[in-house]
């Protein structure tokens, strides 16, 4: 799956004229904090089933000597056709659009979980449907990071100026 950035650029300039030592740890921390709200929300929007697609999140923060961005990603297989959904209900940028018919086997645990007795029978009704709907869970958390993200930048303006005045 595809993770998604928040990216800070023009900073580099300023950091040469004021030393980067005086931005590095307060811009670390306002990516920590920011991706960090992304993570927990991209959490709290993703489908509990066993909580195991949920838990896969994780929050990434550049470790370089000026940190520039962070990223909120998930390993799980299952991740990128939950947050873009499958087939005719895809919205994913590369989908062929076309009716998909999961396997039945990896179906098996939901199925028995959800009263179905087969995998297959989950598999043929979500090939009747077309695909599976899309949840949008990361895309969506950061979308709402973005109303956010003046707060986290004056917070850590007020922290240059405290460590400036030193």
């Amino acid at each position: 799956m595809p993770d998604v950035r928040l990216e800070l650029t023009g900073w580099e300039e300023l950091a040469k004229k004021a030393g980067p030592e005086l931005f590095r740890e307060p811009m670390r921390a306002m990516l920590r904090k920011a991706g960090s709200w992304a993570l927990n929300t991209t959490r709290s929007k993703t489908p509990k089933d066993l909580y195991t697609l949920a838990t896969s999140f994780t929050l990434q923060v550049d470790r370089s000597p000026m940190p520039g961005w962070a990223a909120v990603y998930s390993n799980a297989g299952h991740a990128r056709p939950i947050e873009y959904g499958t087939g005719l209900l895809s919205d994913a940028p590369d989908s062929k659009k076309r009716r998909y018919f999961p396997p039945g086997p990896a179906l098996q645990g939901w199925a028995e979980r959800h009263g179905f007795e087969d995998g297959w029978d989950v598999a043929r009704a979500i090939y009747r449907r077309g695909g599976t709907r899309k949840h949008s869970m990361l895309r969506d958390a950061f979308a709402e990071l973005g109303g956010r993200m003046n707060k986290y930048m004056a917070e850590m303006a007020r922290e240059v100026q405290k460590l400036w005045g030193r």
